[in-house]
C-alpha cells in the first residue's frame, strides 16, 4: 500500500511529500495495528488503492501513458482481487469515487471511454468466480451466506456486539487513527481546499466514500474507513509549500 500510495504520489506531489504520504501510512497507528493482525482489511486497502491508481492513469493523468493496456488489466484485476479478500466494499469503493467527482467535486467533462466497462466487468467476475463458485459448491453455500450476509448485510443492519451507534464516531476516531500526523495533514487538508485542481478534487472524492458509506452502517469499527486513509495522506502532503519539499525532497532527488 505505501508503494501505491508513493506511485500515486509522484504523479503530482513533489517527489518528498510522495514518499513522507509513504511513510505517514506504514506509521500512523491504525495502520501499525491492523497492518499486523493477519487480517482481510489490509488486502482489500492496497486493492483499493491499486484501482484507484489504475482510475487515476486511465481517467484523469495528464501525461496519458502509453501502455493504457496495463492499467486497463490492473484496474478489474484489483478489483476482482479486493471482492475476493472482503466483499463488494472493493467495488463501492471506486465506484463512489466516480459519482463523487463526477457530481460533486469536479462536475466536468471526464469521458470514460478508455475503461471499456463491459468487458473489464465480465473479467472481473469471471475472476471472482474462479475462486468464488467452487467455493460455494464446497461450502454448500456458506461462502456467500457468511462473508456476505453476516458479515456485510448482518452487521450493516444491526451493530456488531451491540455498539451504540455514534453519529461522529470516525471523526473522533481520525485522531486515533491517525495519530501522530493528523496536525501535519489537517493543514495540508485545508490547504488542498484553497488550491483545488483535478488531484485534489479526485483524492476528495476517494477519501468521502468510505466515510459516507460507513457513517450509515450500524456497525463502527475505527479501521472500517481505513480504505480512505491513502487519500487523506496524499492530500495532507499536497500542499506544495510543505517543508517535505525542501529536506526530503532533496534526500530523495
Amino acid at each position: 500500500v505505501a508503494w501505491l500510495i508513493w506511485a500515486l504520489g509522484v504523479r503530482f506531489l513533489e517527489p518528498g511529500n510522495a514518499v513522507a504520504a509513504a511513510v505517514a501510512w506504514i506509521t500512523c497507528a491504525q495502520v501499525f495495528q491492523h497492518g499486523r493482525l493477519a487480517l482481510a482489511d489490509m488486502p482489500l486497502i492496497a486493492a483499493v488503492t491499486a484501482s484507484h491508481l489504475a482510475m487515476y492513469r486511465l481517467w484523469l493523468d495528464p501525461n496519458p501513458t502509453r501502455i493504457a493496456w496495463f492499467w486497463w488489466s490492473a484496474l478489474y484485476l484489483s478489483l476482482a482481487l479486493g471482492f475476493l479478500a472482503k466483499g463488494p466494499l472493493a467495488l463501492i469503493c471506486p465506484l463512489m469515487t466516480v459519482v463523487s467527482f463526477r457530481l460533486i467535486f469536479w462536475r466536468r467533462a471526464t469521458p470514460l471511454t478508455s475503461w471499456r466497462p463491459l468487458p473489464g466487468v465480465f473479467v472481473s467476475m469471471g475472476l471472482v468466480a474462479l475462486w468464488g463458485v467452487p467455493a460455494l459448491r464446497q461450502t454448500d453455500g456458506l461462502f456467500w451466506d457468511v462473508g456476505i450476509g453476516t458479515h456485510v448485510v448482518e452487521r450493516g443492519a444491526s451493530a456488531f456486539n451491540d455498539r451504540s451507534f455514534t453519529p461522529w464516531f470516525y471523526f473522533l476516531s481520525a485522531f486515533i487513527s491517525l495519530f501522530p500526523w493528523l496536525p501535519r495533514l489537517t493543514s495540508g487538508w485545508i490547504d488542498s481546499a484553497r488550491t483545488w485542481n483535478i488531484e485534489r478534487a479526485f483524492l476528495w472524492s476517494w477519501a468521502t466514500g468510505p466515510y459516507l458509506l460507513f457513517m450509515f452502517y450500524a456497525t463502527q469499527l475505527p479501521h472500517y474507513t481505513l480504505p480512505a486513509f491513502p487519500a487523506l495522506l496524499l492530500l495532507g502532503y499536497s500542499n506544495e509549500n510543505a517543508p517535505e519539499r525542501t529536506w526530503l525532497g532533496n534526500l530523495v532527488k
